[in-house]
């Protein structure tokens, strides 16, 4: 696998070598979620000079480092400072290392270089890791050829500044499915901008699967891209030319690869529909025509396909539906009386309820609807001090009980007959811990949970899978993807900003709230040019969050009532307590 996704950038830069690629400085953004480029944007262009006679050995390495940054991306000039062995040898495509600033080269024979603030990022431009201490020091073994100093040894990656990093790639996504084929999963990863970006990504999918306990492709093994590039006609069609047994291929899979294709490509400016051939004919789809519209895939967006708008909340103790600033009691017996909570989570149809009881150690379950399903019963009594539930595309309600900083997190499964059960979820990293808050991804793939620490609050994701015979919920262990920057956090709320980004509620001096977002991969906000940074001057306790862009996010003041995060936002009703969207 790791070779295939090494294809990524290797496009990238064999490309470049040809003057194909242009990337712009900059692309507008349209939302959290869909941060997109212009296929035929161009930038700054930077043209770097080659090695100079005479040069000393730190100044070669100077130079080096230098002519990674050239823009459209391009290694031919770097090459041109390294032996001939060295440049036959070296692999840039194989990542990024991504540097804040660099000590000036030192030595002769053997030229150091100390980095700092260094990120890595793998040959698909997924974010790996922060080095150590946020330092790498890197080694150049300098011979002469020729008469001249040319570096003999350098790592196989494109070692480039966070400057030239935020300007050349745009963090985007790939979508698979998950195992039921309910919803497509994003998996984040930073594309070079410019006209190459479509064939990029399409050939990322072609790879597979990064972790298919997690999601699956509906892509047929062997199945290749036939032409050199995904093209996109001036009417908005993206081209994609494969090779492979698709003619064989069930008319369910074909559906499905076109929904990952058209999902993927949408984040690219201008696509509207895709058109798949193969051997230059295209290739039959459902729906009657050669072209696959982008929105015919909205069915399985892994923000939710739920009407817009819809909020819900507790007024004097009933649950009330909020829809353009006015209420409404809901239907069932949520709406008819004080059920007693202190939250509650709605399912994404919106067809049942999970109530948390004001003691925190109960958990009520009923319809939304007059039918006698509806009726609502207690299937959690012994809680501890149970926080909000969330509810994913699987319908599994999803608990954690704080339990005295020993956190327990389980999912509750309900079938047809109504018989709930119940599973303890060992979460390596969160289970145990002092949980502040936890959310679930409306995909199921995903957990975000915020842990009180002696040093400050971090923010941890972990990955959910089905496995075993009894097909037992499992997750991996939790990494580290928020944690305070030379600053003491001190998170209060976590909420979905999109799919792939999160929102968190830090407190500022004890008297402010900051709202602030995060990248779900770990990457630094440096690289998101949708990142968000707010200061409420009124202490916010909850931050009420959609993964749609366009449902507004509101911040729940300490005092009391609602208030829009950003404009437009419509007015929450006085009175309204505990306010939530779907999920």
């Amino acid at each position: 696998m790791r070779r295939g996704w090494t294809v990524v950038l290797a496009l990238s830069l064999a490309a470049a070598l040809g003057g194909c690629i242009r990337i712009p400085d900059s692309g507008p953004v349209h939302s959290a979620d869909t941060v997109t480029a212009a296929p035929g944007d161009q930038g700054q262009r930077f043209e770097p000079r080659g090695p100079q006679p005479g040069e000393s050995s730190q100044e070669l390495v100077r130079h080096f480092f230098e002519a990674m940054t050239a823009s459209p991306m391009s290694v031919t000039v770097a090459r041109q400072f390294l032996t001939k062995s060295a440049s036959s040898d070296w692999r840039p495509e194989r990542g990024f290392l991504v540097y804040s600033s660099k000590v000036s080269p030192s030595g002769s024979d053997t030229v150091r270089v100390n980095l700092t603030g260094v990120n890595r990022f793998d040959s698909r431009g997924a974010w790996q890791e922060r080095a150590s201490g946020g330092e790498h020091d890197l080694s150049f073994r300098i011979e002469t050829e020729n008469g001249e100093r040319r570096i003999a040894s350098v790592p196989d990656l494109l070692m480039v500044s966070e400057p030239w990093f935020e300007t050349q790639t745009l963090p985007l996504s790939l979508y698979f499915f998950d195992p039921d084929t309910r919803t497509l999963v994003p998996e984040p990863v930073f594309v070079p901008r410019g006209d190459q970006m479509p064939t990029l990504l399409i050939r990322s999918l072609l790879e597979g699967t990064p972790d298919p306990r997690i999601e699956q492709t509906f892509v047929p093994a062997g199945t290749t891209l036939s032409g050199l590039s995904v093209t996109v006609r001036a009417d908005g069609v993206a081209e994609i030319p494969l090779s492979g047994d698709l003619a064989n291929a069930p008319e369910q899979t074909v559906e499905l690869m076109a929904a990952q294709f058209a999902w993927t490509l949408r984040q690219v400016q201008g696509v509207n529909a895709i058109r798949i051939t193969v051997d230059g004919e295209p290739l039959p789809l459902s729906g009657g025509g050669p072209d696959y519209p982008v929105s015919r895939a909205a069915s399985f967006d892994p923000a939710g396909t739920h009407t817009l708008g819809e909020l819900y909340g507790l007024h004097d103790g009933v649950v009330v539906r909020v829809v353009d600033g006015e209420e409404e009691p809901v239907l069932g017996p949520f709406g008819q009386r004080d059920i007693g909570a202190r939250t509650f989570a709605v399912n994404l149809d919106a067809s049942r309820l999970a109530a948390i009881t004001a003691s925190g150690t109960r958990v009520v379950l009923g319809g939304l609807s007059e039918s006698d399903e509806s009726r609502a019963r207690t299937v959690v009594r012994d809680g501890v001090d149970l926080l909000k539930p969330s509810w994913d595309v699987a319908s599994r309600l999803w608990l954690v009980d704080r339990n005295g900083g020993r956190a327990v997190v389980s999912v509750l499964l309900e079938d047809d007959e109504g018989s709930v059960t119940r599973q303890v979820v060992e979460v390596p990293g969160v289970s145990g811990r002092d949980v502040v808050d936890l959310t679930i991804s409306r995909d199921g793939t995903r957990l975000v949970a915020a842990l009180r620490g002696p040093d400050g609050d971090r923010i941890v994701l972990s990955r959910i899978f089905v496995a075993g015979a009894e097909a037992q919920v499992r997750s991996t262990n939790a990494r580290r993807i928020v944690v305070g920057a030379g600053e003491r956090l001190q998170i209060r709320d976590l909420g979905w900003r999109s799919p792939t980004s999160l929102f968190y509620l830090n407190v500022l001096g004890g008297r402010q709230a900051n709202l602030r977002s995060a990248l779900i991969d770990g990457s630094p906000t440096a690289f998101d040019p949708a990142a968000y940074s707010g200061v409420f001057p009124d202490l916010g306790t909850r931050v009420v969050t959609s993964p749609r862009p366009e449902e507004p996010t509101y911040l729940q003041r300490a005092g009391g009532g609602y208030q829009g995060v950003g404009e437009g936002s419509p007015a929450i009703p006085e009175g309204v307590t505990a306010l939530t969207y779907v999920g």
